[in-house]
């Protein structure tokens, strides 16, 4: 018998991934970590003990974390999803380059890359402040403090030196330890 690394769901030992939640299959004495919920009682599997690879991280990160502000964020996890989404905004501009649409010269395409760029925009804002912020909790600082990027040169250089500190050992008011930052 094998046991979800993700959802503690117990399986055949000949199937890797879980039929529940699609996480990968570990041996049966490995630890499944949880929380109780403190209002509603309901169990948390906490997801950060399993050291996620950069696919389970960014779909986690993305797709189910992408609105959630509260908490924290390990340094792991804050990097493979930057990491993951630079790749994403590369790869988009070395398609759009090898089509010619980044050129100048013509207005449809250049629009069309213009418009491209924006919908990316759109779609990765969101999850890399939210990431952000809970990276900056990690480091036992306000979220609020993301704002620095706007401020130019010093603002994003400040804001590196936080995401690349060690987290905080303590649990502090803005969320439970970090994990991976230990």
């Amino acid at each position: 018998m094998q046991r979800c690394t993700r959802c503690g769901k117990e399986g055949p030992d000949e199937q890797p991934v879980c039929l529940r939640c699609g996480g990968n299959m570990g041996p049966l004495g490995g630890p499944i970590y949880t929380n109780v919920h403190r209002q509603t009682g309901v169990t948390i599997v906490d997801f950060e003990r399993y050291n996620m690879g950069y696919k389970d991280n960014f779909i986690n990160t993305y797709l189910i974390q992408w609105t959630v502000i509260s908490g924290r964020s390990s340094r792991g996890n804050y990097w493979r999803f930057m990491l993951v989404i630079a790749l994403l905004w590369a790869l988009m501009h070395m398609v759009c380059a090898l089509i010619g649409w980044a050129n100048a010269d013509d207005s449809d395409q250049f629009i069309a890359w213009v418009f491209l760029v924006f919908i990316m925009l759109v779609f990765t804002i969101i999850p890399v402040v939210n990431i952000t912020i809970r990276r900056l909790h990690d480091v036992n600082q306000s979220g609020w403090l993301v704002l620095l990027m706007l401020v130019p040169v010093i603002g994003p250089l400040v804001l590196l030196n936080w995401t690349v500190k060690a987290g905080d050992p303590e649990e502090i008011a803005l969320g439970n330890r970090s994990i991976l930052s230990q």
